[in-house]
């Protein structure tokens, strides 16, 4: 369902959103590595694992992996990775979340069954990221819009920050999502080095999250299919 994929989408988003305030990219974001775990009186809740290849920015110990370096699962990465995997900031791990996402609403990756051969590569970095839509079209309109710019290919273009795509998927979660928006309201917001030259973490950190379900307005859903 809709609501219950955007609410893991949201759990996922918080554990994000502590990682990067603490300027940790993961780097490695994928269906394998989100584990849904069942806590008191049955509740799923979605856990991010295996930070084992994920990234602190600024720091000396990532002169271990070289400029170039290819780092995560080629299908998951953002194109800005596989060109470079040591210069990525959060907005990487935002467009897996993107893919995570898109894939958890319509059974399938964007690139289908290419998305296990070498052409995905070519394909992330080259091709249109067709929209979900085409896959479920009981995908409202402004939520294929928050995906899309999700997997916009220049970094840029996509959300700054975990928390502000948070405030953009809030409407489409359900009222169990509650305290997770409150979970990323509290998060500090990424230090500037986590989207250089983006200005993003500026403003983001005053992004509204609004309450789950209040509306299915998405603020600046201006955003056009990936490119």
């Amino acid at each position: 369902p809709i609501e219950e994929g955007v609410d893991y989408a949201l759990q996922v988003l918080a554990a994000l959103a502590q990682a990067h305030s603490v300027d940790i990219v993961h780097r490695d974001l994928k269906p394998a590595n989100v584990f849904l775990s069942k806590g008191l009186g049955g509740v799923l809740s979605a856990k991010v694992l295996d930070f084992g290849v994920s990234k602190m920015l600024g720091a000396a110990s990532q002169r271990l992996t070289r400029t170039g370096a290819v780092v995560g699962t080629v299908a998951y990465m953002a194109p800005e990775q596989m060109m470079d995997a040591k210069r990525v900031d959060g907005r990487a791990d935002l467009w897996s979340a993107g893919l995570v996402l898109y894939e958890s609403l319509a059974k399938t990756h964007p690139f289908g069954a290419a998305a296990q051969g070498p052409k995905v590569v070519t394909s992330i970095l080259n091709d249109p990221i067709p929209l979900i839509r085409t896959h479920r079209p009981d995908v409202p309109p402004e939520l294929e819009a928050v995906i899309a710019r999700m997997l916009q290919k220049a970094p840029d273009l996509r959300y700054g920050s975990a928390r502000e795509v948070a405030s953009v998927l809030a409407p489409f979660g359900s009222v169990r999502a509650r305290p997770v928006l409150d979970e990323i309201r509290r998060a500090p917001p990424p230090s500037g080095a986590a989207a250089p030259g983006a200005g993003s973490a500026r403003g983001v950190g005053r992004a509204s999250i609004p309450p789950p379900s209040s509306s299915r307005a998405v603020p600046g859903s201006t955003a056009k299919p990936a490119q």
